[in-house]
């Protein structure tokens, strides 16, 4: 098999398709998180799901409040197109509409939604510039629920190796320094918990450890095909050994009016 300056893409994106989640998270975590806004919605909320993958919160949240309108917004079209395979009967019904869009510039009237969703994208931009592109589109008073990776650990307690992992993700934060950004960015903290550990495995590493073996027999021998699929194992151990430093952390907030 030949290689081509997009085969490591390539190979990324057949390790990360069709897996439950693109991201640690559970169905049991997103409705813990809803459940800390869900009386305070109005009837019939309207909300945008930004990054949302395959679905995985947009699914579960549409359930749960069967009168919203979900926008669910992805620039990766396949997972828009898992979205709508695994759930053809909510897309069909307008519950939940899915379209391809920058995260940061969704095509969204400013100030028209009751609530913003973000499970493991606001990584890609950062908590600054997240919470200052999002809060534009919400209504005064509305909601935004997110989870980002935090440190749990001071900076001088972390091993060196897990440091150097997470070196990708400059705006990697400790939990006190994401709460004072909320507050600077003129939202109130309503609520927030860490993930369980079993939110790590049993949708995302498990899945992704048994696509792993998969890739790694179809491709034995192909040196291009190795980067991604020797990251991918090296981020499952870095997991493994140094779960106690970093979690995924929930924030529920509120838009000051």
């Amino acid at each position: 098999m030949e290689s081509s300056p997009s085969f490591e893409h390539q190979v990324f994106f057949e390790i990360h398709s069709d897996l439950p989640r693109e991201s640690a998270g559970s169905i049991a975590s997103t409705l813990r998180a809803l459940d800390i806004i869900k009386a305070d919605l109005p009837p019939n909320p309207e909300i945008a799901d930004m990054g949302c993958g395959p679905g995985s919160s947009a699914i579960p949240l549409a359930k749960a409040l069967p009168d919203a309108v979900i926008h669910a917004f992805d620039l990766h079209t396949p997972f828009l197109d898992e979205l709508s395979a695994r759930s053809p009967d909510l897309v069909n019904c307008g519950c939940i509409k899915p379209a391809q869009a920058n995260m940061m510039e969704p095509p969204v009237t400013p100030r028209s939604l009751d609530l913003i969703w973000s499970e493991g994208a606001i990584y890609n931009c950062g908590i600054d510039d997240g919470l200052a592109a999002w809060k534009q589109y919400l209504k005064p008073g509305g909601f935004l629920v997110f989870n980002d990776v935090v440190w749990l650990t001071p900076s001088n307690e972390r091993p060196d190796e897990i440091s150097k992992f997470w070196a990708e993700y400059p705006g990697m934060q400790d939990i006190p320094s994401v709460e004072d950004k909320i507050e600077a960015a003129g939202f109130d903290l309503l609520g927030a918990f860490d993930l369980p550990e079993a939110d790590w495995w049993t949708e995302y590493y498990n899945p992704m450890s048994d696509r792993l073996d998969r890739l790694e027999s179809k491709y034995q021998g192909i040196a291009d095909a190795r980067p991604p699929l020797e990251m991918s194992r090296y981020e499952i151990e870095m997991r493994e050994r140094f779960s106690e430093h970093c979690n995924y952390r929930f924030f529920a907030t509120r838009l000051r009016s």
